[in-house]
């Protein structure tokens, strides 16, 4: 059985031994990476100091790295923990799109960045995953 391999943002192939359990992984920490950096720099920015809301890609990042993890560990359960994986990429994909909103209405700031990061992942993850599914339930 021909394994399926992710492609990063659907055009650039990856390594033979990227499955879609480190494939989560790695879109898990890109997340968590993007949190905690737009965490510090909008808070840096802003007048108003720190905002928690600026985490949001981070605590996305949490389960799914969960998922990942619960899935290579207890592999007959794997189709469920990636299944609720996808979820989260869905998540992804709704909090991205108020980004997609403000860049059309004209607000260039580091939120509407924060949130088409997201939109953005979260559209390349939850797409690899259901041609993962696809690629899984023609074997």
């Amino acid at each position: 059985m021909k394994q399926f391999r992710p492609r990063a943002f659907l055009i650039i192939p990856t390594p033979l031994e990227v499955d879609i359990q480190k494939y989560t992984k790695y879109i898990s920490f890109l997340l968590a990476a993007t949190g905690i950096f737009s965490y510090f720099i909008t808070g840096y920015l802003s007048e108003d100091g720190f905002s928690v809301t600026a985490l949001i890609p981070t605590f996305i990042a949490i389960p799914l790295f969960i998922m990942a993890i619960l899935s290579e560990k207890i592999p007959n359960k794997k189709a469920v923990f990636m299944h609720v994986a996808v979820v989260f990429g869905v998540l992804c994909i709704l909090g991205g799109v108020m980004g997609v909103t403000a860049l059309i209405d004209g607000d260039v700031s580091p939120s509407t960045s924060e949130q088409l990061v997201l939109f953005i992942v979260g559209l390349d993850y939850t797409i690899n995953c259901v041609m993962s599914f696809i690629h899984a339930r023609r074997n």
